[in-house]
């Protein structure tokens, strides 16, 4: 908040994510904000709620990056050339992963996932996997009874044998489910969080990537 009081302008993913952005307007009135998630159309809902975290998916990730590119050009018109630029340049990066993605991971279509993140559920959708989101809390150490037995039930009736988790999830979840059913546990990033760098998401996604390809083996 001691930040914001100062700037000009303030992007946020939207989607209802950021549940703090009422304090944020009221604070500094004058703050242009930018939603990066208004060219989004390929969302997902859980119980009639969007699940915000379209950035997994590299396709949605693209707009996003693509809708700050141009409202920074519209608020800050004397650099508009070096917004387009950049943008371009990482776009161009971000069609080169989303097209490793494709040839690489041909052989994961269609195959059925429990996710135990919700981050995770778009970029399950994005490589054509059938998803199941179990909900958590991810303070909480293990789910209730009730929740884990319907899930091994799920899991044993379908033949669902992968289960996605992310690295700030505590794995007890997982590893009680593949404990259960021989179902093989796949821990991802969901680049909600990292270090602050220009190739954080290419990082992790790239990363994600080589996680992925194993799948199987």
């Amino acid at each position: 908040m001691k930040k914001i009081e100062n700037a000009n302008i303030f992007i946020q993913n939207g989607l209802g994510l950021e549940e703090f952005m009422n304090k944020i307007i009221e604070t500094n009135q004058n703050l242009n904000i930018i939603n990066s998630s208004t060219e989004v159309t390929n969302t997902l809902k859980s119980n009639e709620n969007i699940n915000p975290h379209i950035w997994t998916s590299i396709e949605n990730y693209i707009k996003q990056v693509e809708t700050i590119s141009k409202e920074l050009c519209n608020y800050n018109s004397e650099n508009s050339k070096i917004y387009t630029e950049n943008c371009q340049k990482y776009v161009d990066s971000l069609n080169q992963l989303k097209a490793n993605y494709d040839m690489q991971l041909s052989k994961l279509k269609f195959q059925k996932v429990i996710c135990l993140d919700e981050a995770l559920v778009y970029l399950a959708n994005s490589i054509n996997m059938e998803t199941t989101y179990i909900e958590t809390n991810h303070e909480e150490s293990t789910l209730s009874a009730d929740t884990m037995k319907n899930i091994i039930e799920k899991m044993k009736q379908e033949n669902i044998k992968l289960i996605f988790t992310s690295e700030e999830n505590n794995l007890n979840n997982a590893q009680a489910l593949a404990n259960e059913t021989g179902a093989q546990i796949v821990e991802l990033n969901s680049a909600i969080s990292g270090e602050n760098n220009k190739n954080a998401y290419l990082d992790a996604m790239t990363k994600n990537l080589e996680i992925l390809k194993k799948i199987g083996e």
